[in-house]
């Protein structure tokens, strides 16, 4: 729950401080980019759990099962901010904004 709370923190503190970017984008382009950040954190989440927990059920070694869990979240991390790089990339492409 507290971390629930803590990100909603962060994403209001992120939009008060670039407001006025944030107002240049058209609505069409908020709506990507939010549906784009709910769609690649329930990925991840999804991906990190599930796709974990299962190739880790297949690692007897408890050492090894950790070390794999946290490669396994250290990718999914990046590829997750590749995809949202991306995306911002091209919202601010088309947007003509820096």
């Amino acid at each position: 729950m507290f971390s629930i709370i803590l990100l909603v923190a962060v994403l209001l503190c992120l939009i008060f401080k670039n407001k006025e970017e944030i107002q240049k984008i058209s609505h069409v382009n908020k709506l990507f980019v939010t549906l784009a950040f709910l769609l690649i954190i329930s990925l991840s989440g999804l991906a990190i759990y599930y796709v974990g927990s299962w190739v880790s059920s297949f690692i007897d070694n408890k050492s090894f099962d950790f070390l794999f869990r946290l490669a396994w979240i250290v990718f999914i991390i990046g590829v997750a901010g590749k995809v949202w790089e991306t995306t911002i990339n091209k919202v601010r492409k088309e947007m003509r904004i820096n």
